[in-house]
């Protein structure tokens, strides 16, 4: 019992630390487990010159369910909706060309309709016909 205790106040003193002394690798590291948690795997396919950072959570014989991000936001704001959705659904979470872990190029417009068609470009790119397709501002636009 006593071993726990000290495991789990180690464990507390490194997050503490992180937090002061590296931010982002705790913010990084925190993200990778929630999407671990979630059930998601990290991919990346190119489509169009474009390399698009996305989240699948797997299931082939599954429906296809995309989750698309608002402006400024990315792929990982839906991590604490979209494992809600694995059971039933494939789940697909992209970040768009311009926000997240994807290609961001101040010469290219990312204007809505632009958006919309390199989204369906690379659905179509991974071979999905029939897809449910939910967004939040932006994405929802």
């Amino acid at each position: 019992m006593m071993v726990l205790v000290y495991l789990l106040l180690a464990l507390v003193a490194i997050v503490i630390i992180s937090y002061f002394f590296a931010p982002q690798a705790l913010c990084v590291g925190m993200f990778k487990l929630a999407r671990v948690l979630c059930g998601y795997k990290s991919k990346t396919i190119t489509v169009d010159g474009y390399q698009w950072h996305y989240l699948d959570s797997g299931g082939d014989d599954k429906e296809v369910l995309v989750l698309v991000h608002g402006f400024g936001a990315n792929k990982d704001n839906w991590l604490n909706y979209g494992r809600f959705f694995n059971r039933r659904y494939r789940v697909i979470v992209p970040d768009l060309p311009g926000f997240g872990d994807s290609l961001k190029d101040p010469s290219i417009s990312y204007n809505v309709v632009l958006q919309a068609d390199r989204l369906q470009a690379f659905l179509q790119q991974l071979g999905f016909r029939k897809v449910h397709l939910t967004g939040n501002s932006m994405g929802g636009y």
